[in-house]
């Protein structure tokens, strides 16, 4: 449910989005990752880099979400 609501959270509300994203984050720490949980990390890894100039890190969970999808099997 997360995963639908986040498109719409980004285009309504930057910190509605941010609570989407690290809800989401969250729970897949704690119970496990599924496909759904892809676009999260990758969402995250916009924020270090525009809000805090760390564009490594910013690199580093867009690059998790994207390992994420290609060993998804």
């Amino acid at each position: 449910m997360l995963t639908k609501l986040g498109p719409a959270a980004f285009f309504t509300d930057f910190n509605l989005h941010a609570l989407v994203t690290c809800r989401a984050i969250n729970l897949s720490l704690e119970r496990g990752y599924s496909d759904g949980s892809c676009p999260h990390f990758e969402w995250l890894g916009a924020a270090p880099g525009t809000y805090f100039g760390d564009y490594q890190a910013g690199f580093r969970f867009g690059q998790l979400g994207y390992d994420l999808v290609e060993n998804a099997d």
